[in-house]
């Protein structure tokens, strides 16, 4: 899942000090995700979609299905 969320902070075109802090976890919480000594926790996952909602859950959580909800026709190339 670690994987998966830098995935959403990169997409956000983020650093993980403004992902931290936009999704309201501490710096601390979210390196220790990326390094591996922690493994990310529902409390994690809650913030992300709480900042992001059309992040899909079972993406997030799972690796099933697209990262986000619904596509727009801007996101997906179509004018």
């Amino acid at each position: 899942m670690k994987d998966r969320i830098r995935k959403v902070m990169e997409s956000q075109n983020m650093t993980q000090q403004e992902f931290a802090d936009f999704v309201h976890i501490s710096p601390a919480s979210l390196s220790s995700v990326f390094t591996g000594r922690t493994r990310p926790t529902l409390a994690i996952v809650e913030a992300i979609k709480g900042a992001l909602p059309d992040i899909s859950t079972d993406w997030l959580m799972f690796g099933k299905g697209q990262m986000y909800l619904y596509i727009s026709a801007s996101e997906d190339g179509a004018n």
